[in-house]
């Protein structure tokens, strides 16, 4: 038999290399959570002429341009959060960024690129960052450091 006699005030830890292995691994599951949304999101998008009708994904289309295939994601270490979404910067003139348009709906102000008159219009919802939210987190992508913490 053995006795183990352990003081634990005797005993030091590197705080800064704890916290930096904790940081680091909880990186990579965010990072994969972002991912897979962003796989969603490009899968939602399908190209087609003209407008998507209300409610459905929007319609991508061929251009030299920005569009909303460009999708981007970015991972701050400090906070250890993420975020995904769509980087087009609408140049219709419009008010406010398309890609939140697109997704909430919404009136806005366009210039036509020809005339350069403006005028109002109402854009009805196309959703596609929401849904590939919500189907990553149904297929379970989207847990760990995230799990309870999460709202849509």
């Amino acid at each position: 038999m053995f006795e183990l006699d352990l003081q634990l005030d005797q005993i030091e830890f590197d705080h800064q290399v704890i916290e930096h292995a904790t940081k680091k691994a909880a990186q990579k599951p965010i990072e994969e959570a972002l991912g897979s949304v962003k796989e969603r999101m490009l899968d939602r998008l399908q190209p087609g002429n003209g407008p998507s009708r209300p409610g459905d994904s929007p319609n991508v289309h061929v251009s030299a341009n920005a569009g909303l295939r460009d999708i981007m994601l970015a991972y701050d270490s400090q906070s250890q959060s993420g975020v995904v979404g769509s980087v087009l910067h609408s140049d219709s003139g419009s008010e406010q960024p398309l890609p939140g348009l697109l997704e909430d709906g919404g009136t806005t102000t366009i210039r036509h690129r020809k005339s350069g008159k403006k005028r109002r219009v109402r854009i009805a919802p196309r959703p596609y960052a929401g849904p590939s939210f919500e189907d990553a987190i149904q297929a379970g992508e989207i847990d760990g450091p995230w799990e309870g913490e999460i709202t849509g």
